[in-house]
């Protein structure tokens, strides 16, 4: 993510994304001032893992608040491929969470599911229970290694980092 693209506001036919200026600070979604993601001690893993990963939280989180997929966005296609996105994003933050292994990490990631559950209930169950999500979110170590290694197959075939 670059600053300058945060800045950016985009209108999807009748529902507006809002991206928040920075990386810094608290991100306003509706008029409501949201709290920090705040990952305290996760800061000493290094600069460039810790400010990727909070803004990838930061802007998840912001995602699932700017558009609500049922009333903003009527076309069929476009509504699939949000929630297709959306689902991409929150496993993106399942697998690095994952990757830190730190009780607090693991407890960012039950609370960024929590918070899609809160706020939109409706599509929780879709994005939770995909082929995607389901198989990086297997409970215990059995399945955060079994979700690492299907993340490093994919690099291999997609030829991302």
């Amino acid at each position: 993510l670059l600053r300058g693209d945060l800045a950016r506001r985009r209108v999807v036919h009748g529902g507006l994304l809002r991206f928040a200026r920075g990386l810094g600070g608290c991100i306003r979604a509706h008029g409501r001032r949201r709290p920090d993601v705040g990952l305290g001690s996760l800061r000493g893993l290094g600069g460039a893992l810790c400010l990727a990963l909070c803004a990838q939280l930061r802007v998840t989180r912001f995602m699932i608040d700017a558009v609500d997929l049922d009333e903003d966005v009527v076309q069929k296609k476009l509504r699939r491929y949000m929630e297709n996105y959306l689902s991409m994003m929150m496993c993106i933050c399942s697998v690095f969470l994952r990757m830190i292994n730190t009780p607090e990490s693991g407890q960012k990631r039950n609370d960024i599911w929590e918070y899609l559950k809160e706020r939109r209930p409706g599509f929780y169950s879709h994005i939770r229970h995909n082929v995607l999500n389901f198989s990086t979110n297997i409970g215990g170590e059995f399945g955060r290694r079994f979700g690492l290694f299907g993340y490093r197959i994919a690099q291999k075939i997609f030829k991302f980092n």
